[in-house]
């Protein structure tokens, strides 16, 4: 739950998911018992790293409202209404033992899978993931890796037509993080990049996303908590000159460490969301 991007980078933001999906990155070669929420998710320009080995983790989204002194959950936020303050949609993601996405469900307003992506793993990489809408098949991708296992570029088709839709070049640090994303329409012709900055922990804490004519149009700084949760985010429109200020609480963990309720204040009180969690652990 966090303020993804603004009403006007919504469609940059949709490709961006859709063409990076499966990547591995940020620190995902040293995973053990953790569990990367990142790639292939509304996270995937700031991920988080959780405790466990988890098999399914749903995030819903609601209108946070005061009782007896707390704050509790109110009605579940519709997709129109998380569109309209620019926040991630309510998910299920689904990851096998070592980690790896597998699946991932955005959930519509029935609380079922309205967006799914599917993956396909051979040899431990993802080989192609498939996108459906309401059960219609509505593009794939096809990733490629350097000789570290790092992915480097990838192209998005059309089922229909077997068409080349968009593609992306991906670079990486030394440590697999993703520093750079810049995309390409069906001609070859660059469309933008987001350029990625990260603290010594290895967490994004500034996103900027740059047109074809290389202007800053959207920015996003972060700040996080000890624990590695986000705290604040910053989004700058240069275009407008104003900012969003989210700043978040975690209100409850787990007994692995892992927050399951979150509230947020979103500029100063103008909007307020209570986030909650559910985790299946391997």
């Amino acid at each position: 739950m966090f303020n993804n991007y603004s009403k006007s980078m919504k469609r940059i933001l949709f490709f961006c998911i859709l063409a990076i999906i499966g990547i591995a990155g940020y620190s995902q070669n040293n995973r053990s018992e953790r569990t990367v929420l990142g790639m292939g998710t509304d996270y995937l320009l700031f991920p988080e790293s959780l405790n466990g080995k988890i098999r399914e983790l749903k995030e819903q989204n609601y209108w946070a409202v005061e009782k007896d002194g707390k704050v509790i959950a109110g009605e579940l936020l519709t997709w129109k209404e998380l569109d309209s303050i620019g926040s991630t949609k309510n998910f299920t993601a689904y990851f096998d033992k070592s980690g790896s996405l597998t699946k991932y469900d955005i959930l519509g307003d029935d609380n079922k899978p309205a967006i799914s992506t599917i993956g396909t793993y051979k040899d431990g990489k993802c080989v192609r993931w498939e996108t459906s809408n309401k059960g219609k098949l509505t593009s794939y991708m096809t990733p490629e890796y350097d000789a570290k296992g790092f992915v480097i570029a990838g192209k998005v088709f059309n089922p229909a037509k077997d068409t080349l839709q968009n593609s992306y070049i991906v670079a990486n640090d030394m440590n697999g993080n993703y520093t750079k994303i810049e995309f390409y329409n069906f001609r070859g012709i660059k469309t933008g990049y987001w350029a990625l900055t990260y603290n010594p922990e290895g967490r994004v804490t500034e996103a900027r996303y740059f047109n074809k004519s290389d202007t800053l149009a959207m920015s996003m700084k972060e700040i996080y908590n000890e624990l590695g949760f986000m705290t604040a985010q910053d989004s700058y429109d240069p275009k407008t000159r104003q900012h969003s200020l989210w700043d978040m609480k975690t209100l409850t963990l787990d007994s692995k460490g892992n927050w399951i309720e979150n509230s947020c204040n979103i500029d100063n009180g103008k909007f307020k969301i209570y986030c909650k969690r559910t985790y299946v652990y391997y």
